[in-house]
């Protein structure tokens, strides 16, 4: 994990948050680990990514979703609702808002 903090750094990508290091967790534990969001969401966390090294390398990686997560929940489709985009960052949004407003005059 160490490395792939080095590596990413100079990026200044958002990191996963480091909920255990070290030997077994049980499922129970992490997930009364997982809130609230280490990165501020609003909703209940999706799951968790287990990321298993040994000798110093990848050995595999695995994932455990809540089951009551709703896939497309933020998509029209399945909500019946406006889109909610959570990925857009704040200058794409100023620069979208500017080139409608731009087109409009």
């Amino acid at each position: 994990m160490d490395e792939f903090l080095n590596r990413v750094a100079p990026g200044r990508f958002i990191t996963p948050r480091l909920i255990h290091r070290g030997g077994p967790i049980r499922i129970e534990r992490v997930q009364l680990l997982l809130e609230p969001s280490g990165h501020g969401a609003v909703d209940p966390v999706e799951g968790a990514v287990w990321r298993v090294e040994r000798r110093s390398a990848v050995d595999f990686v695995a994932k455990w979703v809540r089951p009551d997560k709703i896939d497309g929940c933020y998509l029209p489709d399945v909500s019946g609702k406006e889109p909610i985009w959570n990925w857009r960052p704040v200058s794409y949004i100023i620069y979208e808002e500017a080139r409608t407003h731009n087109q409009s005059e």
